[in-house]
């Protein structure tokens, strides 16, 4: 049973760091409590110990709203920094911060994308990851992570930027670490800055509504006026319509000032998600084994982790069913998001010979073409696609890129035309895989390739 004072330490948790302790956060406040119970014996001394003692209340803030993080969590949110930085190309310097950045995950991840895909500015780019836990950030210092946090990271990647120090644990090279800076501050207590890239993930979803604002307006103090900034998922809903406009690079939601100025077309098409709207569907003699390990592998990868989805899907085909359609189709699909390209060929290769009238595989196989920049060959695979099933949204897309790449404009039309018919007409929770992008942003993709036919 709890005391009085747990509502003074919320009431010091809500001045200070303005969380507002309810719903999900209450239990984990309690969890954090009981913890802290056992060394400290009482809540009233808690409460005091928190009240004077600035360490000790960062130290239970960062208990309490430690969350998961790991590299390249919703990966899109990193690989639309391309974009992003060369609209602010111009600028001598390009400031980036990383509000919340726990264990260094979230800059480190932006560091690795600039370094792979724009190392020509990596000498203008400044990145600072700040937290209210200095403990947390003494570790994001290290740069030492368990294979766990490198879950969703290609292979590729792990091998250019981390030295493997054993099986399960990775080293940042130097090289990444220097690129980053983290400081042990309160968003509200920030400097007004300009910064040209904000990154404020999953924060909003602890605040009330009347504190939402508080933050999203500091946010806004301390934003350049031509900045991108980026919220988690989670928070997207709750952003006050009166501060930021909302728009959409690639498919992601970013936010900007209200009067920053337009992004180019040229900006908004380049670098698109991939995306199909293959049916989520167990086999029908699925057991249940095989249907629970489905269940979990569509779910990851609906979280954009296929690594770990691609071992479900594997489980099934290796372990209970070789001939469970279902979970191959998926397992390709897991392959090609990895780039896995030499396994995704084979696999669907073995697909269309035992299942030559599958409209899927041969959307899949068009895509692999494409990715290859074979268009001749993924139209033909295109073309077999849209006879099987006329209305593939992402038969007609992929179509209609195909046609414009080869300079056949009045086709391209036609099939954008025919994917956005069939995609305003579509059921309202269509799932578009291989890439997070939503409805209504591949409307606004379609439109702007046919304003420019």
């Amino acid at each position: 049973m709890h005391s009085l004072f747990t509502n003074d330490i919320k009431s010091l948790i809500r001045k200070f760091a303005g969380l507002n302790i309810t719903g999900p956060l209450e239990e984990k406040f309690y969890d954090t409590l009981n913890k802290w119970l056992n060394t400290y014996k009482s809540e009233e001394y808690i409460y005091r110990t928190l009240l004077n003692d600035r360490s000790a209340l960062y130290k239970f803030l960062s208990d309490l709203t430690i969350n998961e993080s790991f590299f390249y969590r919703n990966k899109s949110q990193f690989t639309v920094l391309k974009p992003i930085i060369e609209h602010l190309k111009d600028n001598t310097t390009i400031n980036i911060i990383s509000i919340g950045c726990a264990n260094g995950c979230e800059p480190y991840t932006i560091a690795i994308e600039i370094l792979e895909s724009l190392p020509e500015y990596k000498d203008k780019i400044n990145i600072l990851g700040i937290d209210i836990s200095e403990q947390i950030l003494n570790e994001a210092k290290k740069g030492i992570y368990q294979k766990w946090y490198l879950r969703n990271t290609d292979d590729n990647l792990i091998k250019k930027y981390f030295d493997k120090i054993d099986d399960k644990t990775f080293k940042l090279k130097e090289h990444v670490k220097s690129l980053v800076n983290f400081s042990n501050e309160n968003l509200f207590d920030l400097p007004e800055d300009n910064y040209h890239i904000i990154y404020c993930r999953n924060l909003l979803i602890y605040l009330d509504k009347n504190e939402i604002e508080l933050a999203v307006k500091k946010i806004d103090k301390i934003a350049d006026k031509n900045s991108f900034i980026i919220f988690g998922t989670a928070d997207i809903l709750s952003i006050p319509k009166d501060i930021f406009k909302r728009e959409e690079i690639n498919g992601v939601v970013i936010f900007r000032k209200k009067d920053a100025p337009v992004i180019t077309t040229e900006h908004k098409i380049t670098q698109l998600p991939l995306f199909t709207d293959i049916k989520i569907r167990k086999a029908r003699d699925s057991k249940k084994e095989e249907t629970d390990l489905f269940e979990k592998g569509i779910q990851l990868l609906s979280q954009d982790r296929p690594k770990e989805a691609l071992n479900y899907f594997s489980m099934i085909t290796n372990n209970f069913n070789p001939s469970n359609l279902r979970a191959k189709i998926f397992k390709t699909l897991c392959l090609i998001k990895l780039h896995d390209f030499e396994n995704a060929k084979n696999l669907l290769d073995t697909i269309i010979k035992n299942e030559p009238l599958n409209y899927e595989t041969f959307l899949l196989n068009g895509i692999y073409h494409y990715l290859h920049n074979d268009y001749l060959k993924a139209l033909e695979n295109f073309r077999k696609c849209l006879f099987l099933k006329g209305e593939s949204i992402s038969g007609w897309y992929y179509y209609a890129l195909c046609m414009k790449n080869l300079g056949e404009y009045q086709e391209a039309k036609k099939g954008f035309e025919k994917a956005l018919y069939f995609l305003e007409n579509s059921e309202e929770n269509i799932e578009l895989f291989l890439g997070e992008i939503t409805k209504d942003s591949l409307k606004n993709i379609i439109n702007t390739y046919l304003k420019n036919l």
